[in-house]
């Protein structure tokens, strides 16, 4: 009887995993929540909005609009992040004034302000609070280790 209720037991705890597992995000699920969430968490203390996030498999870009610390407006894209050239280890994301998440590219992202465009390596998107900014910065490491899959492999 014992060992009955022990069989039962292990396939309970065993079937209930595994019927609660989910599956991991595929790349364009991934896509899609980043493209909600930078959207929907902009920084208040930036005043910011997005004219549009585009993800496009493993490269994203998009604009946005928002005020400098020291009162100036901003208007500026971001062009060409692509998330098979971002370098985990020198990407972060933390708080100073606001919410923030960091990323560091080894290939350089195109910005671009009032008709000047320079080629950058890293970019600050600024967010709502610490909470979505840990979550986003999760699904950019995400998107990177499935842009990354078979070359290099990220944490």
């Amino acid at each position: 009887m014992r060992k009955i209720f022990l069989v039962v037991l292990m396939v309970q705890l065993f079937g209930s995993s595994v019927a609660f597992a989910q599956p991991a995000p595929t790349l364009e699920e991934t896509a899609r929540y980043l493209e909600r969430a930078m959207a929907g968490g902009t920084s208040e203390p930036r005043k910011e909005s997005y004219r549009y996030v585009r993800a496009d498999g493993c490269t994203l870009t998009y604009n946005v609009l928002g005020t400098y610390p020291s009162g100036g407006l901003y208007d500026i894209t971001y062009r060409d992040l692509d998330f098979s050239s971002l370098d985990p280890a020198e990407s972060r994301f933390g708080h100073d004034y606001t919410s923030f998440v960091m990323l560091y590219f080894d290939k350089p992202v195109r910005y671009q302000q009032g008709g000047e465009e320079l080629k950058i390596r890293t970019v600050v998107v600024n967010v709502s609070d610490d909470e979505r900014a840990g979550q986003l910065f999760e699904a950019f490491l995400r998107l990177a280790r499935l842009c990354s899959a078979g070359k290099n492999p990220l944490p």
